[in-house]
């Protein structure tokens, strides 16, 4: 969503942004193959520990020989830990008992709060891998893409474009300790609950004063759905040594023969150890802050759901007033997979427009997932975080600043700007440009009546809930 810059100058400005400059090793992930691949190698070759943190795990073929992987490197000895938010995890209790060990463990962030659902909201939106963080040899990955087919282009129906960040250096050993404090300190960390498919339950439930048929038999069946499951997984681990599977075993030295060297990189986040109810000093705010103190020429934001703050608003009005030139890429109609988000989009889209604001909607037929920012064509920054509501009030977020205002524009940024005009802005419909609204009447054609009618409907609901507000 936006971003960040004048180096360590604006750092000292936040506690929760790292406190110093990094000159750390960087590559862009642009396309899914090597992002997948990228995954794959730094799990292959971790060493002590790998930390996998997502918003989103599916259950699908890529994301079960992931879960394969990271069962062959936890039995040779590797610590693995893993978590999830407890709302978008689609793996099964058996599955997930099928592989915790005493090498692996799964936590879930904010389950059902059963005195206050309402809490449900706030989310971990994080997309972090993590390995051997506590080493000399800490490598990160962090982006936009969820552990599912269609972060990686492989689903038959829907797909997102999207791009990450491959980091080795002290921002790496950074986003370890982040993750470290979240899991053994965030109140909203919780170790994930297997039912009966936990060996603990099944003896409870099963004592001797408790004990029936019904019971052993119950136990029975769950001790065979997982050996099930096991050798599911195990079948996905034996595909992919067959050389059949989507990505190769490789040397590490092909996934870093191109990285970039030397580069200032800060690794962003909110406070780990608290509920974002109580984080003050929100990302989102320091985000901003920063912008409205750094940006000097041009900015331009990518961000697939767009329904910024009123603070957000205001700082992008002063940030226009001053001449800045601002590009904001978001999803359409045609390619949004939030329609709500797009309808709470429309009712701003002329303020956008009024402030000069050049407004490009993504045509597809993939959704735009990407995140990010380019300040004065040399800043960059990537991530998790949305320019919506969601990301800068109520979701858990993480990112990278890439680059500085100081020094040559590095290899990264220019890299990312050519993937941003090449994959997305060349395949966008200008909505608005010098305060100039243009209809979007040929680009909602080719949108399906389906869709459109639900536009309609959120459409009202939207209109309804900020007469209430």
């Amino acid at each position: 969503m936006k971003t960040i810059i004048s180096v360590c100058a604006f750092l000292v400005l936040s506690i929760q942004f790292s406190t110093n400059c990094f000159a750390d090793r960087v590559k862009l992930l642009e396309t899914n193959q090597e992002a997948l691949q990228a995954r794959v190698d730094l799990i292959q070759n971790a060493k002590s520990d790998i930390l996998v943190e997502y918003y989103e795990v599916a259950n699908d073929s890529l994301s079960l020989t992931g879960l394969s992987l990271l069962k062959q490197a936890a039995e040779r000895g590797v610590r693995v830990k893993i978590l999830i938010d407890a709302l978008h995890n689609s793996l099964t209790d058996a599955q997930m008992a099928a592989i915790i060990s005493n090498n692996i463990e799964i936590k879930v962030y904010n389950p059902l709060h059963t005195f206050n659902p309402f809490h449900l909201v706030y989310r971990n939106h994080d997309k972090l891998l993590n390995v051997d963080g506590n080493t000399d040899q800490a490598y990160m990955i962090i982006g936009g893409r969820n552990a599912a087919k269609n972060y990686f282009g492989k689903d038959e129906t829907l797909n997102f474009l999207d791009a990450d960040a491959l980091v080795s250096g002290v921002s790496a050993k950074e986003s370890y300790k982040y993750f470290m404090t979240l899991w053994n300190s965030n109140p909203e960390v919780k170790k994930v609950n297997l039912h009966d498919y936990s060996n603990s339950n099944l003896e409870r439930i099963c004592s001797p004063r408790n004990k029936t048929n019904d019971c052993e038999e119950k136990k029975e069946k769950n001790r065979i759905e997982i050996k099930q499951e096991s050798l599911k997984i195990s079948n996905y681990l034996d595909l992919f040594k067959s050389g059949n599977s989507w990505v190769k075993e490789e040397a590490i030295s092909e996934l870093l023969k191109d990285i970039e060297e030397n580069v200032d990189v800060h690794f962003v986040f909110n406070d780990p150890s608290q509920s974002m109810t109580s984080v003050e000093n929100k990302l989102s705010a320091q985000i901003m802050n920063s912008l409205l103190k750094n940006t000097t020429n041009s900015l331009t934001i990518i961000t697939p759901y767009l329904y910024p703050t009123e603070a957000e608003l205001i700082a992008l009005d002063n940030l226009a007033a001053r001449g800045i030139k601002i590009k904001i890429i978001t999803n359409s109609l045609a390619s949004n997979d939030v329609v709500i988000v797009h309808a709470a989009f429309l009712t701003i889209k002329k303020r956008l427009s009024d402030m000069g604001i050049e407004l490009c909607l993504f045509k597809g037929p993939e959704t735009l997932h990407a995140k990010g920012a380019i300040i004065d064509e040399k800043i960059i920054f990537i991530g998790s975080f949305n320019f919506d509501r969601k990301s800068a009030q109520i979701n858990r977020e993480i990112g990278l600043k890439i680059g500085s205002g100081s020094k040559s524009t590095s290899a990264f940024s220019i890299e990312f700007s050519e993937f941003i005009n090449d994959k997305i802005l060349n395949n966008t419909f200008l909505a608005a440009k010098d305060k100039i609204e243009y209809s979007l009447e040929e680009l909602d054609s080719t949108v399906s009546l389906e869709k459109k009618k639900e536009l309609k409907r959120v459409q009202k609901l939207v209109k309804l809930v900020k007469n209430l507000i």
